[in-house]
């Protein structure tokens, strides 16, 4: 469950216990309503007069959403929300943009598995006096799964043909384009290659003490020599090295063909 035994969360680093409200099973509302957002869609093609049908594409059909109600602490003085504080709410979570969030279990401890970049819709509650009492936020978030924290691991290369190993311990089956940091340590063109993906980049006329960094999600190369900036462009071959797993494997091998240390950053795939 996304919330488990949840009564408090953190958006945008500030906790909803720190504006004196809980997460509460209140009124008609008594469960959470959840859409995990990870069903997936396949494409296919018949074969045999329609007797058979092979995969082409498959994607996944949503993000996640949910439901739920937030109300004053028990601890407070009054369970009506004053006129300031429905606006200090909203001005909080109804943002424009995605935020980050993770939500807290009941026991004292926060340990934080679970991240998602969320925005909230806000709906009034009132009570049969007409006075508010608690507040129904619908969360939308930017993906169809969790995520973790941000994994990094650091590999140092002597160019000598060595294997250096990552282990990715996302929840999704497959592949992922991570960020990369790229220092240099000799002249020369670099092929940076998981041979457990079959991927592999190669950067042309590297300079020594020079940074080549990629931006894994926007796939952006860049660099911090200026003298290399002029012609990355055209010494890059455009393929970016990939992490993943499988149902039997986990761990991806490396190899790089100049000395270098690279450090690869990912945040893994949490359902």
């Amino acid at each position: 469950m996304i919330f488990r035994n949840a009564n408090d969360f953190c958006y945008d680093n500030q906790y909803l216990s720190d504006y004196g409200f809980i997460i509460a099973e209140f009124g008609a509302i008594d469960t959470e309503t959840i859409n995990q957002g990870s069903d997936i869609v396949l494409s296919t093609v018949p074969i045999n007069h329609g007797s058979k049908y092979l995969k082409s594409a498959s994607s996944y059909e949503g993000v996640i959403t949910s439901e739920f109600r937030i109300m004053k602490s028990p601890e407070s003085d009054s369970y009506v929300i004053t006129d300031d504080e429905y606006r200090d709410i909203v001005r909080w979570l109804n943002r424009k943009d995605y935020c980050t969030l993770h939500f807290i279990s009941d026991s004292d401890e926060e340990t934080v598995t679970c991240f998602y970049d969320a925005t909230f819709n806000v709906s009034q509650v009132y009570d049969n006096l007409r006075r508010l009492v608690a507040l129904d936020l619908s969360m939308t978030t930017n993906r169809p799964f969790g995520y973790g924290q941000m994994q990094s691991s650091k590999m140092t290369f002597s160019g000598n043909g060595e294997e250096r190993k990552l282990t990715d311990i996302s929840d999704e089956i497959g592949l992922t384009v991570p960020d990369m940091q790229i220092k240099i340590n000799r002249s020369g063109d670099l092929t940076l290659e998981n041979i457990t993906t079959e991927s592999a980049l190669v950067i042309k006329n590297c300079i020594y003490g020079e940074t080549i960094t990629i931006n894994g999600d926007m796939k952006i190369i860049s660099t911090d020599s200026a003298e290399h900036r002029q012609t990355i462009a055209n010494d890059f071959n455009y393929e970016f090295v990939t992490i993943g797993n499988t149902i039997d494997n986990r761990f991806n091998r490396f190899i790089a063909s100049i000395p270098c240390e690279v450090t690869i950053s990912y945040h893994p795939v949490v359902k």
